[in-house]
């Protein structure tokens, strides 16, 4: 799930009863009452710390929304018991005669800041925005925890409770031990209770006293001689660069990221279990499996060393502690030849449980031992990485309280790739995680693609080996990929040739003080006697003299001067850009705000929530509200996610089933186009709407409903709104109890709302196709297709003509901008969209037209007497025809021939 981040709004402090007043809580060193060394994962999060300060790549936000009378006395008391119960969270670290140390403090109250934000018009987003800013905030891990706390009100009852960390202290597994044991002890301190005293069976400093003597006692030396054969001459994971060079060799070292997330259907999951259990393997080794498999189409290599991390908890005594015990294995995979997906499989599997009999030696002391006379340039060992998420998350109950958990995505991270896969009841959930310097958006989603089709052919062909052109780069990039020039553009006059010069020789004068010695322009700065010190200083010194942004890390990497030098050129270049560009952007946003500010009329500020936005209608809707400059939020169902990949949308995955992910979504919404059903299961649509009209109790709502609401009218006109006439079926029924929720929701309040009745909808994509092959017209046009006789609804009049019922339609463009004009300007009622009413005869005719069918026509007098129905239902908001393209015959010929295409899949 992506989550929008925007500007810091300006707070008002949150009015909680009335607390005990709490003194400053200074740390002078005397109060410091616990000391070791560092485990050896702080050390290296210290290192990358000291290199990339203020990066964010290793920073975390955990969201906590909760909905109730949230007791402020008990979640302070909470926090401090949870402070009390786990000492990393009162931890900080320093250097200590060359190592590094942490240091536990006393435990005292812990400060949480609460602010106010419901009268702002979309408290939900701005909450977002401050906890996504506070996690960003750079964190001095030398002078306080590495822990931010924030309550922030957003309604009269619902608050979000914001959690910041840093890696340093803590892991995935930890987040979940964090928000159990706080829902455990607020709960108990919520009904007057003392918790039990909870006395962990080992301190973090215990355990990283006892991982320091394991190492100094030489218990890791036959895992490490293992990871030393295991990785000799392991070449470096090369995927294609955007600009033309390849991972391993980046120069620029920014740590840019993004987080695209889609699916994994159920039904595909499954099928990879059954041959997970014939091979006696695991989900995550096929999981696996499939990701080498992809990795070798994309890069051509036969030998990879892939990332995954373990959780390092094998022992009982560490399960319920927070701390940072995740240890990342280097795994190997030997892809040569052209094994079947089974044998691939096998050798994963094998691989796998040799790594994880070794999984105990630290990682950092496997990279410093097989690291040794590899380039520099090589970022780390595992520049891509592949997880799957299977910590076990028992259900936190906050007593009084609905309670649902949500994560920030940051936008930095350290690897060039990492795919991190979650179970849910309905399929796997992937986040692809991506440097933006090595792959644009639409590339990692072709990734995504790709990887469910080598999925399925894991499933569904696993004795049969991968086509040659596939396993050797199928859907490479082009050609250009590999020999365009760089984004960059070097400077054309001789001032600009000047200045590169002055930026190249100063990173020589830096190099020559902090070296001790000039090294020459392609010289290594690690082979001349750097390292990581030399490298913050250098950056330091860097930074002060041009004005321009770079780190230690990023000196490192660069490796040369002339390397950095390019660097820094880059960097200038794009600042003077964005000086140019200054005047126009300003104006730009001006612009921007006039007509955001222009089209909220009718809806409140904050996004507009489309259920069913990958579905026939609620796919167009997000296209039209996109083209209308309007802020997106999107509900789909998780394996669907991947269709509005690309798209400027914040994605919510949820179900109409989950009324927790109805709810949710609904929160903070400007409007609401609630346009998702089953069709088959009138119970979960209503359900469904009551959740919806809960979450987003102050939205404009716009409902798209049916005009099987009005039953079976007799011949003539209908008006809008009219009560239902004659037989009405369950469909029509469920659509008639959602009216009546919204109307009764509605009643008596500002807030605008729709019932928009809607016909029949033709349109070019897969969920409308399934309209064309439903009910009479789905008949008449396979009887068209076979060639065999098209039998039409209607009734022959006294005189023997002729007389069919007519078929109410609207096409799908048509629709979503009627949907989004009564989200700008609400209706406060029940109203039709149809774009007009077609004759079965005429329907039939054109049919067989684009058929290219010579089907005889007869009318059946069998027919179901809706079908006779000759009922025209008024419109008076819907606009006229937008010209030809819009008529019928339009509309049909646009879907018939893609709807044929699916049939014969």
């Amino acid at each position: 799930m992506t989550t929008r981040r925007t500007s810091l709004p300006t707070e008002q402090p949150c009015n909680p009863p009335p607390q005990p007043t709490r003194p400053p809580t200074p740390h002078p060193a005397n109060e410091v009452e616990d000391q070791g060394p560092a485990s050896c994962g702080q050390e290296r999060m210290w290192l990358v710390e000291q290199l990339a300060p203020g990066s964010g790549s290793n920073h975390c936000t955990l969201l906590m929304w909760l909905r109730g009378e949230l007791d402020h006395v008990a979640l302070r008391e909470a926090i401090d018991l949870l402070h009390r119960r786990q000492a990393v969270l009162r931890t900080v670290l320093a250097e200590q005669h060359g190592r590094l140390v942490q240091r536990v403090r006393r435990a005292l109250p812990v400060d949480l800041p609460s602010s106010d934000l419901s009268d702002l018009p979309d408290p939900a987003a701005a909450a977002r925005g401050i906890a996504a800013a506070l996690g960003a905030a750079p964190y001095a891990l030398d002078r306080e925890p590495p822990v931010r706390w924030r309550l922030l009100r957003t309604a009269p009852n619902e608050h979000l409770l914001v959690l910041c960390l840093h890696h340093i202290a803590v892991d995935g597994w930890s987040e979940s031990v964090l928000w159990q044991q706080l829902a455990e002890l607020y709960s108990a301190r919520r009904l007057g209770r003392t918790p039990p005293p909870q006395r962990l069976r080992v301190t973090y400093t215990e355990y990283a006293a006892r991982q320091r003597r394991e190492l100094a006692g030489g218990m890791y030396s036959k895992g490490l001689g293992y990871w030393r054969r295991h990785l000799a001459g392991a070449p470096a994971v090369v995927l294609p660069g955007v600009g033309g060079e390849s991972s391993a060799y980046t120069g620029g070292a920014d740590h840019a990221a993004r987080t695209f997330t889609a699916g994994v259907p159920a039904e595909l999951s499954i099928r990879l279990q059954q041959l997970a259990r014939d091979e006696r393997a695991s989900s995550f080794m096929v999981l696996l499996a499939g990701f080498c498999a992809l990795l070798r189409s994309t890069t051509q290599a036969e030998d990879l060393v892939i990332g995954t991390p373990t959780a390092g908890r094998s022992e009982a005594d560490v399960r319920d502690l927070v701390g940072y015990l995740v240890n990342p294995l280097a795994m190997r995979f030997d892809l040569s030849g052209r094994p079947t997906p089974r044998e691939l499989l096998r050798r994963v599997r094998a691989t796998c449980l040799d790594g994880m009999d070794h999984q105990d030696v630290p990682f950092e002391e496997v990279v410093k031992s097989v690291a040794r006379g590899r380039s520099n340039r090589r970022r780390q060992l595992t520049p891509v990485m592949f997880q799957l998420h299977n910590v076990p998350e028992p259900e936190a109950r906050w007593v009084g309280l609905e309670a649902a958990r949500e994560q920030i995505f940051g936008t930095a991270c350290d690897l060039d790739l990492s795919l991190s896969l979650e179970p849910r009841p309905n399929g796997l959930v992937a986040h692809w995680t991506y440097h933006t310097a090595l792959f644009h958006a639409d590339e990692v989603k072709a990734l995504h693609r790709r990887y469910l089709a080598l999925l399925a052919r894991i499933a569904d062909a696993p004795d049969i080996p991968l086509p040659a052109e596939e396993a050797h780069g199928g859907q490479r990039r082009d050609e250009e990929r590999w020999t365009a020039p760089p984004r960059s553009r070097q400077p054309e006059t001789a001032a600009g040739w000047a200045e590169q010069g002055t930026r190249l020789r100063t990173v020589v004068s830096v190099f020559d003080e902090v070296l001790g010695g000039r090294p020459g322009l392609d010289e290594d700065f690690l082979a001349a006697g750097g390292h990581s010190l030399t490298a913050v200083q250098a950056a330091e010194r860097l930074r002060r003299r041009l004005a321009l942004p770079v780190t230690g890390l990023e000196v490192m990497e660069c490796g040369s001067a002339r390397r950095l030098g390019r660097l820094l050129d880059e960097r200038a270049g794009a600042q003077l850009l964005a000086r140019a560009a200054g005047e126009v952007s300003t104006s730009a946003r001006a612009h921007r705000a006039r007509t955001s500010s222009a089209g909220l009329s009718g809806a409140a500020a904050g996004p507009v929530l489309v259920t069913g936005a990958t579905g026939g209608v609620g796919s167009f809707v997000v296209r039209e509200l996109l083209a209308r400059g309007r802020s997106v939020r999107a509900l789909v169902r998780p394996e669907s996610a991947h269709l509005l990949a690309g798209e400027p949308v914040e994605i919510v995955a949820g179900d109409l089933a989950d009324h927790d992910s109805l709810r949710a979504a609904a929160d903070g919404a400007g409007a609401v186009v609630h346009a998702a059903c089953t069709f088959t299961s009138p119970q979960v649509d209503v359900a469904a709407m009551r959740a919806l009209l809960a979450g987003g109790s102050a939205a404009t709502f716009v409902f798209v409903s049916s005009v099987d609401a009005y039953g079976s009218p007799p011949p003539g006109p209908v008006p809008e709104g009219a009560g239902p006439v004659g037989a009405v079926n369950a469909y029509g029924e469920a659509k008639l109890a959602c009216e009546r929720l919204l109307a009764q929701a509605r009643r008596g309040t500002p807030h605008g709302w729709s019932a928009v009745r809607v016909p029949a909808v033709w349109g070019c994509h897969d969920r409308l196709h399934h309209q064309l092959r439903w009910g009479v017209t789905g008949s008449l046009l396979q009887a068209a297709e076979a060639r065999t006789e098209m039998l039409l609804p209607g009734t022959r009049e006294a005189t023997s003509r002729y007389r069919p019922g007519l078929l109410p339609w609207i096409s799908a463009h048509r629709l979503a901008r009627f949907l989004v004009d009564v989200v700008e300007s609400p209706a406060y009622g029940v109203v039709n969209a149809i774009g007009g009413h077609v004759d079965w005869l005429a329907l039939a005719l054109e049919l067989r037209e684009l058929v290219g069918s010579d089907s005889r026509l007869a009318y059946s007098p069998d027919a179901p007497a809706h079908l006779f129905r000759a009922a025209r239902y008024a419109s008076a908001l819907c606009e006229p025809a937008g010209g030809a393209e819009e008529s019928w015959r339009a509309a049909l010929a646009e879907a018939v021939p893609a709807t044929l295409a699916l049939s014969r899949r």
